[in-house]
């Protein structure tokens, strides 16, 4: 993904390297030409050039500084862009594996991924100018440039010692940095939690929270103590250097005054574009420990990272049958003994059909759910649709006549159908009456006017949702367990019977044993096997029954 990020911005890259290495030149120039004015007196020639070079370093280095701008911004952009890609095109179980990180990836990781790959351009410049100041100071002086470049040859090594010394401190960092995201997210997640017990609240901010902080910040000084001090070395070595040119220029090698002020001059010159290399290897250090941790996110990052796929809603619109032939999923905890099997299950669904699933917490209810539409794919056995083997060539295209609002659903504020159109907006205000929200929210500009509603009326817009995408097959996990008796009770004689009359085939899960006769067949689930198939007594006339008093 690096790589392939740097050639799609590669023109700008060069032209920042470009202009970045004509300030470079036109510096340099400009240097000899102040040494030759100060040692002499000057021509009106040679104050010309001067000038030029001042006006040619300021206006190539001004527009690579705007270059760069540019540069830096589309970096961050398309990084975050492809990696967020990744995240959405990955499988959702790969995706809950790594849920922790996504943010901290395209927050952290992206930002110090571009601080490395700008230093292309920055470390061109700055090494452009130490050789061709090394060049201008071997024709003034070889004995003396020996001196020089021993001393500076210390102080590189040096900076590769507290660089290979410093990764793994910025490995640790980046770890405690993970942690303290997913620590920053319970301060809103578990806010309830807390203020209803101090203790918690105390253990968390003190023992939690309060350890990875301080955690994190023992590595930060680790890293920040290790590279000051480096920077102070080198600094040291670079001014000891000069002083040993100066001494012996003039009494050991008998060199002229003017000479080695020139000398002097150039290396002190020479500080900045050395101090910048070696400030550079703590951005890469950086760089790298964010380029280790995305990759060992998988393919999210890969240098293949998948596409999200191109969906054909048009492929299973005629289906009339799923089978579930021996389907298995099998999850592992963290834990090697935290396993949750589901199966082995034989199930069908036929077009049309109204299937009640029920059966105690841990039964497996929410994986069967996850299983039939298509976003997870059995550890063993099959599922095929109308006789033909449902491959992952063909899931996205199966996922598509499938809507779903499960236990942890999500609202979305755009209002969209399948084909990402907005609907008309007749049939949402028809929709959110029929719901009983016309008068919490409404549709303005293409979104709802408001999601701040409690989490009965959240599903009732999530469903609202689900109705506008007009899908074939609609899965619903305890849909009604937070509506009020009365909706609930429309819900399952008004809703349901609705969906299933415009030909909708329904798959929910419920507690909701009142309402079991609504159902065209019961599937009773434990320990993650279908225990009883039920056709519910009198299933038939079940709505008018539950509607006498």
């Amino acid at each position: 993904m690096i790589g392939e990020t740097l050639r799609r911005h590669r023109g700008l890259l060069a032209v920042s390297i470009v202009l970045l290495g004509v300030s470079a030149v036109t510096s340099l120039l400009l240097l000899t030409l102040i040494g030759g004015i100060a040692s002499g007196a000057p021509s009106q020639r040679v104050l010309a050039q001067a000038v030029g070079c001042l006006v040619a370093m300021l206006l190539s280095g001004g527009l690579a500084q705007i270059c760069q701008a540019q540069l830096s911004a589309e970096l961050t952009s398309d990084l975050r862009s492809r990696l967020a890609g990744g995240f959405l095109a990955v499988d959702y179980e790969q995706l809950m594996r790594s849920r922790e990180s996504v943010a901290g990836a395209l927050i952290v990781d992206v930002s110090r991924l571009t601080q490395m790959l700008l230093l292309f351009p920055q470390v061109f410049f700055n090494a452009l100018l130490v050789l061709l100041c090394v060049g201008y100071l071997a024709s003034l002086s070889l004995p003396l440039l020996a001196v020089f470049l021993s001393f500076l040859l210390v102080t590189v090594a040096g900076a590769m010692l507290v660089m290979h010394r410093s990764q793994r401190i910025f490995e640790r960092i980046r770890r405690d940095e993970g942690r303290l995201f997913e620590h920053f997210r319970m301060i809103a997640d578990a806010k309830k939690e807390m203020t209803l017990n101090a203790a918690r609240a105390a253990h968390f901010s003190e023992r939690v929270l309060g350890e990875a902080i301080r955690a994190n910040g023992q590595n930060l000084r680790q890293a920040h103590r290790m590279w000051g001090f480096g920077e102070t070395w080198n600094n040291a070595l670079v001014y000891a250097a000069i002083l040993v040119v100066a001494y012996a220029g003039r009494v050991s090698f008998g060199e002229d005054t003017t000479l080695v002020v020139r000398f002097v001059v150039t290396a002190l010159f020479l500080i900045g574009p050395v101090g910048s290399l070696m400030a550079s290897t703590r951005h890469v250090v950086s760089g790298l420990g964010s380029l280790r941790h995305l990759r060992a996110l998988g393919t999210a990052f890969s240098a293949t990272s998948p596409a999200l796929p191109r969906a054909d809603p048009t492929r299973f619109r005629d289906w009339r049958r799923i089978e579930l032939r021996a389907v298995e999923y099998r999850y592992r905890g963290e834990n090697e003994d935290e396993e949750f099997s589901l199966g082995p299950i034989d199930l069908t669904l036929d077009r049309g059909e109204l299937v009640f699933v029920v059966g105690g917490n841990g039964s497996g209810k929410s994986t069967l759910a996850l299983l039939l539409s298509g976003i997870l794919i059995p550890s063993a056995g099959e599922i095929s649709i109308d006789g033909q083997r449902l491959g992952a060539d063909a899931l996205s295209d199966y996922q598509q006549v499938v809507t779903a609002i499960f236990a942890d659903y999500r609202l979305f504020e755009h209002v969209i159908d399948r084909r990402g159109e907005a609907p008309a907006q007749t049939a949402v205000d028809a929709l959110l009456h029929r719901l009983g929200l016309q008068d919490k929210v409404g549709v303005v500009d293409g979104r709802f006017s408001t999601l701040d509603l409690s989490q009965g009326q959240k599903k009732r817009l999530a469903l609202a949702q689900g109705r506008i995408e007009d899908s074939q097959i609609y899965v619903l996990d305890e849909w009604a367990a937070d509506q009020d008796a009365e909706f609930r009770r429309h819900f399952y004689l008004e809703l349901l019977p609705e969906l299933k009359a415009a030909g909708k085939t329904l798959v929910v899960i419920t507690h909701d044993d009142r309402y079991f006769d609504v159902a065209e067949r019961l599937i009773k689930l434990e320990y993650g096997r279908i225990a009883a198939v039920q056709t519910p007594r009198g299933s038939a006339d079940a709505t008018e029954r539950m509607l006498t008093p």
